[in-house]
């Protein structure tokens, strides 16, 4: 029963890192992209989008894949384990491959072959 959970627990972060990676890059916010710039313009104070929203999903994510684990194979503890490892391990390879191969000057998302290469020395 536990490859199951570890195949689902892998693909279940990677589609919402990937989801609320490209979410925050394209929402639209007036001069600039991203969910905290969005809530600002709408009103809300920055705390709420830079605090606020990242702990709900923080919280929410994991908690949601507990959940689904639970009612969808009946997990018991080892296996909600699993779920939490993989959940984990994946998240962090996404995170990890995203934010040093696909992130350019200012953190925006780019192809790697359009990243220009680092000055060598000074000149």
């Amino acid at each position: 029963m536990g490859v199951p959970i570890a195949v689902f627990s892998a693909i279940y972060p990677m589609v919402w890192n990937l989801g609320l990676i490209f979410v925050d890059e394209w929402l639209p916010a007036g001069e600039s992209a991203g969910i905290a710039p969005f809530l600002r313009l709408h009103g809300f104070p920055d705390a709420f989008g830079e605090i606020f929203v990242p702990l709900v999903f923080m919280t929410f994510i994991p908690f949601s894949l507990w959940v689904i684990v639970k009612r969808r194979w009946n997990a018991d503890t080892r296996e909600l384990m699993i779920a939490m490892y993989s959940f984990f391990l994946a998240s962090f390879i996404v995170l990890t491959i995203v934010g040093t191969a696909f992130r350019g000057e200012g953190m925006a998302l780019s192809w790697p072959w359009d990243i220009p290469h680092p000055p060598i020395g000074k000149e």
